[in-house]
Protein backbone atom coordinates (compact mmCIF):
# COMPACT_ATOMS: atom_id res chain seq x y z
CA UNK A 1 0.00 0.00 0.00
CA UNK A 2 1.35 3.38 -0.99
CA UNK A 3 0.72 6.13 1.53
CA UNK A 4 1.02 9.86 0.96
CA UNK A 5 4.23 9.89 3.00
CA UNK A 6 5.77 7.16 0.80
CA UNK A 7 4.73 9.05 -2.37
CA UNK A 8 6.51 12.20 -1.12
CA UNK A 9 9.68 10.25 -0.33
CA UNK A 10 9.49 8.59 -3.74
CA UNK A 11 9.14 11.98 -5.49
CA UNK A 12 11.95 13.50 -3.42
CA UNK A 13 14.21 10.65 -4.54
CA UNK A 14 13.00 10.43 -8.15
CA UNK A 15 13.26 14.11 -9.08
CA UNK A 16 17.00 14.49 -8.24
CA UNK A 17 17.74 11.22 -10.06
CA UNK A 18 15.91 12.35 -13.17
CA UNK A 19 17.64 15.73 -13.04
CA UNK A 20 21.03 14.05 -12.73
CA UNK A 21 20.31 11.84 -15.73
CA UNK A 22 18.95 14.79 -17.71
CA UNK A 23 21.90 17.09 -17.04
CA UNK A 24 24.69 14.51 -17.31
CA UNK A 25 23.17 12.37 -20.04
CA UNK A 26 23.33 8.66 -20.50
CA UNK A 27 26.55 8.10 -22.39
CA UNK A 28 28.70 5.06 -22.65
CA UNK A 29 31.89 5.16 -20.68
CA UNK A 30 35.10 4.76 -22.57
CA UNK A 31 38.65 5.28 -21.56
CA UNK A 32 42.15 4.02 -21.06
CA UNK A 33 43.35 1.64 -18.38
CA UNK A 34 40.16 1.57 -16.35
CA UNK A 35 39.62 5.33 -16.39
CA UNK A 36 36.42 6.51 -17.96
CA UNK A 37 35.43 9.79 -19.47
CA UNK A 38 32.05 10.90 -20.68
CA UNK A 39 31.32 13.04 -23.71
CA UNK A 40 30.45 15.93 -21.40
CA UNK A 41 33.92 15.91 -19.86
CA UNK A 42 35.55 15.97 -23.30
CA UNK A 43 33.30 18.85 -24.33
CA UNK A 44 34.29 20.77 -21.21
CA UNK A 45 37.98 20.28 -21.96
CA UNK A 46 37.48 21.43 -25.54
CA UNK A 47 35.56 24.49 -24.33
CA UNK A 48 38.33 25.40 -21.87
CA UNK A 49 40.92 24.96 -24.61
CA UNK A 50 38.85 27.23 -26.86
CA UNK A 51 38.65 29.87 -24.12
CA UNK A 52 42.40 29.60 -23.48
CA UNK A 53 43.09 29.83 -27.22
CA UNK A 54 40.78 32.83 -27.58
CA UNK A 55 42.33 34.57 -24.56
CA UNK A 56 45.79 33.92 -25.97
CA UNK A 57 44.79 35.50 -29.28
CA UNK A 58 43.34 38.52 -27.47
CA UNK A 59 46.53 38.85 -25.43
CA UNK A 60 48.56 38.75 -28.66
CA UNK A 61 46.37 41.50 -30.12
CA UNK A 62 46.82 43.59 -26.96
CA UNK A 63 50.61 43.21 -27.20
CA UNK A 64 50.42 44.22 -30.86
CA UNK A 65 48.45 47.36 -29.93
CA UNK A 66 50.92 48.17 -27.15
CA UNK A 67 53.88 47.67 -29.48
CA UNK A 68 52.36 49.96 -32.11
CA UNK A 69 51.68 52.68 -29.53
CA UNK A 70 55.20 52.33 -28.11
CA UNK A 71 56.72 52.70 -31.60
CA UNK A 72 54.65 55.83 -32.14
CA UNK A 73 55.51 57.42 -28.78
CA UNK A 74 59.22 56.61 -29.16
CA UNK A 75 59.45 57.96 -32.72
CA UNK A 76 61.32 61.20 -33.33
CA UNK A 77 58.34 62.52 -35.27
CA UNK A 78 56.07 62.14 -32.23
CA UNK A 79 58.65 63.39 -29.70
CA UNK A 80 59.30 66.56 -31.70
CA UNK A 81 55.63 67.21 -32.52
CA UNK A 82 53.32 69.83 -31.06
CA UNK A 83 50.24 68.69 -29.14
CA UNK A 84 48.06 69.16 -32.24
CA UNK A 85 50.50 67.16 -34.36
CA UNK A 86 50.64 64.42 -31.71
CA UNK A 87 46.86 64.36 -31.70
CA UNK A 88 46.83 63.77 -35.47
CA UNK A 89 49.54 61.07 -35.26
CA UNK A 90 47.76 59.23 -32.44
CA UNK A 91 44.38 59.59 -34.13
CA UNK A 92 45.79 58.07 -37.35
CA UNK A 93 47.27 55.14 -35.45
CA UNK A 94 44.06 54.46 -33.52
CA UNK A 95 41.99 54.67 -36.72
CA UNK A 96 44.29 52.08 -38.30
CA UNK A 97 44.11 49.82 -35.23
CA UNK A 98 40.31 50.10 -35.23
CA UNK A 99 40.18 49.28 -38.94
CA UNK A 100 42.39 46.24 -38.24
CA UNK A 101 39.91 45.31 -35.45
CA UNK A 102 42.73 45.36 -32.90
CA UNK A 103 40.74 47.84 -30.76
CA UNK A 104 37.00 48.28 -30.40
CA UNK A 105 36.59 52.04 -30.07
CA UNK A 106 38.41 55.19 -29.07
CA UNK A 107 37.70 58.78 -28.12
CA UNK A 108 39.63 61.94 -27.39
CA UNK A 109 39.25 64.36 -24.49
CA UNK A 110 40.60 67.79 -25.40
CA UNK A 111 40.44 68.87 -21.75
CA UNK A 112 42.81 66.16 -20.55
CA UNK A 113 44.79 65.63 -23.80
CA UNK A 114 43.94 61.95 -23.54
CA UNK A 115 42.92 59.36 -26.12
CA UNK A 116 40.96 56.58 -24.47
CA UNK A 117 40.45 53.29 -26.24
CA UNK A 118 39.12 49.82 -25.60
CA UNK A 119 41.22 46.79 -26.41
CA UNK A 120 39.45 43.96 -28.19
CA UNK A 121 39.09 42.05 -24.89
CA UNK A 122 37.36 45.00 -23.18
CA UNK A 123 40.36 46.36 -21.25
CA UNK A 124 40.66 50.14 -21.27
CA UNK A 125 43.79 51.89 -22.50
CA UNK A 126 44.93 55.41 -23.15
CA UNK A 127 47.48 57.68 -24.79
CA UNK A 128 48.37 60.89 -22.96
CA UNK A 129 49.60 63.48 -25.46
CA UNK A 130 51.49 65.79 -23.13
CA UNK A 131 54.91 64.92 -21.76
CA UNK A 132 54.84 63.68 -18.20
CA UNK A 133 56.51 65.91 -15.62
CA UNK A 134 59.85 64.26 -14.88
CA UNK A 135 60.00 66.07 -11.51
CA UNK A 136 56.86 64.30 -10.33
CA UNK A 137 57.44 60.67 -9.46
CA UNK A 138 54.54 60.04 -7.10
CA UNK A 139 56.59 60.45 -3.95
CA UNK A 140 55.33 62.96 -1.40
CA UNK A 141 58.94 63.76 -0.46
CA UNK A 142 59.54 65.57 -3.76
CA UNK A 143 56.31 67.56 -3.78
CA UNK A 144 56.94 69.99 -0.94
Amino acid sequence: MCTKKNKNVFHIFLIPCLMAIFFTGCTESEGDEGMSSSGDFTTTIQSEEFVDSTQSKLDDINYYVDDEIEKMVESAEYKNATIDERKNIANSLLLRLKKEKAIKRFSYSKDSYLFSFTYKNGTLGGIYLKDFNTQFNGSLNNQF
